[in-house]
């Protein structure tokens, strides 16, 4: 993502999932802290850091000094990703990364976090109260459209994903349903004053009428873990 903008924090949305209180400590990630922080872990950081796209969390492209030359370029990096405070427990981040380690073991190609040094995939950073975890850095490619072929292989490697997430129950993640990811949502966008007034009861009514739709469906329907990403 681009470098955290200068001006001030925006308030805390309805909930506290965006609240400045939270966010202040992405200010506090300067390049010195980041590099810091990957030394405590286990590693030797080279000084070269880089700042890669996240919508919500804060990734960054950090190079590691290895012993020996590798043939493989992404060898020589690590992509450390720093969770946003407010939003997933440790114990629902820990749950996630489970659940990336049962694909990795079911030979499905996720990019898993790494075992730090300390043990365990999930660290603290110093002085600073936010997660993060090591990632290894893997190439990828924008693919061409996808033909009749390229379809029943991605059904198949999703069939295979929902598979190994139906394999261990995830207590502490966030459930997706209408009560958890919609309503809230129309609450906070109609108390904000966000919604144009001319928009705003037919926006309200339509959206209700989305949830009343399905909300049988998921109460009629199980639930397991799935991967966001």
């Amino acid at each position: 993502a681009k470098s955290p903008p200068r001006n001030k924090p925006k308030p805390a949305a309805k909930g506290g999932h965006f609240g400045a209180a939270e966010t202040r400590f992405f200010y506090e990630l300067t390049p010195d802290r980041i590099l810091a922080a990957v030394e405590a872990w286990g590693l030797r950081p080279t000084g070269r850091c880089l700042a890669l796209a996240s919508m919500e969390n804060r990734v960054y492209q950090v190079e590691i000094d290895l012993d020996e030359p590798s043939r493989n370029p992404n060898d020589a990096f690590r992509v450390i990703k720093f969770y946003r405070p407010g939003r997933w427990s440790e114990q629902q981040i820990l749950e996630e990364h489970r659940f990336l380690l049962d694909l990795v073991d079911a030979d499905l190609p996720v990019v898993a976090p790494l075992e730090l040094a300390g043990g365990g995939t999930l660290a603290r950073v110093p002085d600073v109260s936010m997660f993060a975890a090591v990632f290894p850095r893997k190439g990828g490619r924008a693919p061409d459209e996808l033909g009749e072929e390229d379809l029943d292989r991605l059904g198949r490697l999703l069939a295979r994903l929902h598979a190994v997430g139906a394999m261990r129950t995830a207590k502490a993640r966030l459930k997706l349903d209408v009560d958890s990811y919609a309503r809230p949502d129309l609450a906070y966008l109609v108390d904000s004053g966000r919604l144009p007034a001319s928009v705003r009861d037919s926006y309200r009514m339509v959206f209700e009428a989305i949830c009343g739709l399905a909300q049988p469906w998921f109460a009629a329907a199980g639930a397991q873990r799935i991967h966001g990403d």
